[in-house]
């Protein structure tokens, strides 16, 4: 890897760290709500570009989400605590 690569991954893994719980259960929920779409669209053989992505859906799935991934990691920081 080259250093270039590696400060990136550096400033990176820094910003996670320095992130706030709820953003990092929110960007959490995004990212499971995207792996939701990506396996039904793999499970019904069609292609990212032809399908109708519902933005508020999404949204509504990333708020309700987000504060259950909120309350995990809020209680496995207790419990290390």
């Amino acid at each position: 890897m080259r250093e270039q690569e590696k400060e990136y991954i550096s400033a990176e893994e820094e910003e996670i760290q320095n992130m706030s719980t709820h953003k990092l259960a929110r960007w959490l929920a995004l990212l499971d709500g995207m792996d939701v779409i990506q396996k039904k669209i793999k499970k019904e053989g069609r292609n990212f570009r032809h399908i109708d992505i519902k933005p508020l859906a999404l949204c509504e799935y990333v708020d309700v989400t987000s504060q259950i991934v909120y309350r995990e990691l809020t209680e496995n920081t207790r419990r290390k605590g």
